[in-house]
């Protein structure tokens, strides 16, 4: 039994023979002596001589329960962890509380030793998250409750094999993939919305020199993946009229230069290729009239050389700035 224990590689895959064994003896440890850490389990030198007796007198009472229900230690997992719909039994993989796995699925025991299960993950599901999303899903009990349909257990055989299948999204993906049982299906299509793109962000500097050319990087993203047109107005009177396409979430740089000193409000916002635009940014941009002293500097020298304050006032003023 504890070669078997030793062979296990903590999965619970339905062609695992040792899953069987392993779950017997840490359902009884859970029970009796606190619960089993699976992905930190207990080491030797941590326990009492007292603790190894118990853990090894509840491996052989799972032992002893194997060999009288299975005649074996070991067996293949999905031969006693099974779902049933209708007449056809389909192994499992995955477990129930005992393990607590990501895949859950688990149910009464009958006398026979077989776990019928009944509960545990009603419905998985993997989502690619891109444009347009693809999808794909499982759902054990398939998605018919008439024993006479095809689809009784069809989706049972899927997940009996861990495989899932395609959830469609677009209306091209629906009706390429009508149920052909069906000759007149209902199709009810609702026409897809149209959302505006977020607004845009700005990153640049907020002050600067007059005369000199600043860079400024725009990006605004859009959630049905449109491309996007930008309209930025520099507060001068130089306007970008609506710029692009660009790719949603694509950094665009501008360079800009200001020629006169003074404050202006940097504004831009963001159209789609359908024409929905977003709300306006903006940002307060300086271009300094005079320029900002060192003041410790500016005391050094009046305290040291004693120059008059009203030629510091003139040096620095607007005209020589």
């Amino acid at each position: 039994a504890i070669d078997v224990l030793n062979a296990w590689d903590y999965n619970a895959d339905a062609e695992d023979e040792e899953v069987p064994l392993a779950r017997l003896w840490i359902e009884e440890v859970n029970n009796q002596m606190g619960s089993v850490d699976l992905l930190e389990p207990t080491q030797p030198e941590d326990l009492s001589v007292e603790e190894m007796h118990g853990y090894l007198e509840l491996l052989i009472q799972a032992s002893e329960t194997m060999y009288s229900t299975y005649d074996t230690l070991t067996i293949p997992w999905g031969a006693v962890h099974v779902l049933q719909r209708g007449d056809t039994i389909f192994p499992l993989s995955g477990a129930g509380h005992v393990f607590n796995t990501l895949h859950m699925a688990h149910g009464p025991i009958s006398d026979d030793g077989i776990m019928y299960c009944n509960s545990g993950s009603s419905y998985l599901m993997l989502v690619q998250l891109s444009y347009p999303v693809r999808a794909w899903s499982q759902f054990p009990l398939s998605e018919s409750d008439d024993p006479e349909s095809v689809h009784y257990s069809d989706i049972s055989e899927l997940y009996s094999r861990q495989e899932y299948k395609p959830a469609w999204f677009t209306e091209q993906d629906v009706l390429e993939n009508l149920d052909p049982v069906d000759p007149n299906p209902t199709v009810l299509i609702v026409p897809e919305g149209n959302n505006p793109p977020c607004k845009p962000t700005i990153d640049g500097p907020s002050a600067g020199k007059a005369g000199r050319e600043y860079e400024y990087t725009f990006t605004a993203t859009d959630s049905e993946g449109d491309d996007i047109f930008y309209y930025i107005e520099w507060g001068d009177g130089a306007v970008d009229e609506w710029i692009g396409p660009y790719r949603s979430g694509e950094q665009i740089t501008i360079l800009h230069t200001w020629d006169a000193k003074g404050s202006y409000v940097l504004r831009v916002r963001s159209k789609d290729t359908p024409g929905l635009e977003s709300g306006w940014t903006t940002l307060e941009v300086t271009m300094p009239r005079e320029r900002v002293m060192d003041v410790p500097l500016f005391m050094f020298l009046k305290d040291h050389f004693r120059c008059p304050s009203s030629l510091f006032s003139f040096y620095w003023s607007e005209d020589h700035a």
